[in-house]
């Protein structure tokens, strides 16, 4: 799994997120809810921004895909009581994504701090 992410395999990502889940559902106390929930809507943000960041976005669909399995995620979540105090910001997420989309200078901008910001 480290692998995977240490070699940025986005398309591996899934099995990630699976793993993360089954290890968290086995032994609950390594993360505490807000870690797991933070470390997989990570994973899914960064497999949208990925998407996002190619000169010619063609994969609107499956960034859409993503977008509605992290709002998905968070309903998901938000209605369990261990996740009562957890803040999700999801929806600044999906917006900014949306004007990434749009915006074809403030998708420049943004990803040169992107990439400057996160190791590949």
């Amino acid at each position: 799994m480290w692998h995977i992410v240490q070699s940025g395999n986005l398309q591996e990502y899934g099995l990630v997120e699976d793993f993360i889940s089954t290890v968290t559902d086995t032994v609950p106390e390594l993360l505490n809810p807000d870690q797991k929930a933070q470390l997989l809507l990570g994973l899914r943000a960064r497999v949208v921004l990925e998407l996002c960041r190619s000169e010619q976005i063609t994969d609107t669909d499956s960034i859409q895909m993503h977008l509605e399995q992290i709002k998905t995620l968070i309903s998901t979540w938000a209605a369990q009581p261990c996740f009562a105090d957890v803040q999700f910001p999801e929806s600044n997420f999906v917006d900014h994504v949306g004007l990434l989309l749009k915006d074809p200078e403030e998708k420049e901008k943004f990803f040169q701090v992107f990439h400057s910001r996160v190791p590949c």
